[in-house]
């Protein structure tokens, strides 16, 4: 007699935590991994080191040009200027967050029940004639066999189809890196070269 499949049991087996859960802590990681991944991209490019591991002063960059200006007494004359910059504020600080993880799982589950039975009929015989003057002899053999072969089986087809799509996209920096930024502009400075 073959056996049921119990379809629920099946899908309870699926250990769902890991199948769902997965891919949301691949996405948290990653996110994390990114933020920091920024903010040891700062540390390195916009400061020089410091020596102790932390720290260090503004990586500037000093840019040297001409330009006219106007005396007082109204006359023009080209003098040269720098302009020192934090290098940071040159670099455009790639944030991303992930926004989105679609996770979808199709199970498919089949159960196929078989049933197959074959006969065999078998016969065989013989014939075997004496003659003799007055009497004869006359030999008939028969071998009859019958063999019939059922087999039943079921079985169980499972089909998983697993697909995970994150996307993530830019997004806006926090508000200290902000506050960086805007204390890193405010050392932009232009200067009359000596």
């Amino acid at each position: 007699m073959a056996v049921t499949p119990n379809f629920a049991q099946e899908l309870g087996a699926i250990d769902f935590d890991r199948v769902i859960g997965g891919p949301l802590i691949a996405a948290i990681d990653a996110h994390n991994l990114a933020q920091v991944t920024v903010a040891e991209f700062i540390q390195e490019v916009g400061f020089t080191s410091g020596g102790g591991g932390g720290g260090g002063d503004v990586r500037m960059v000093t840019f040297q040009y001409q330009k006219q200006v106007t005396n007082p007494d109204g006359t023009t004359e080209t003098k040269t200027f720098t302009f020192e910059v934090p290098f940071l504020l040159l670099l455009n600080l790639p944030y991303f967050e992930v926004d989105s993880v679609d996770i979808a799982l199709n199970v498919e589950l089949t159960s196929v029940q078989t049933r197959s039975t074959t006969t065999k009929l078998g016969v065989d015989s013989s014939l075997a004639v004496k003659h003799g003057w007055l009497f004869g002899k006359v030999d008939f053999k028969v071998n009859v066999s019958y063999q019939r072969t059922t087999k039943t089986g079921s079985r169980v087809e499972r089909k998983y189809a697993y697909q995970v799509r994150v996307h993530a996209g830019a997004t806006e920096p926090p508000e200290g890196v902000n506050k960086l930024i805007d204390a890193l502009t405010a050392l932009a400075v232009e200067k009359q070269a000596a």
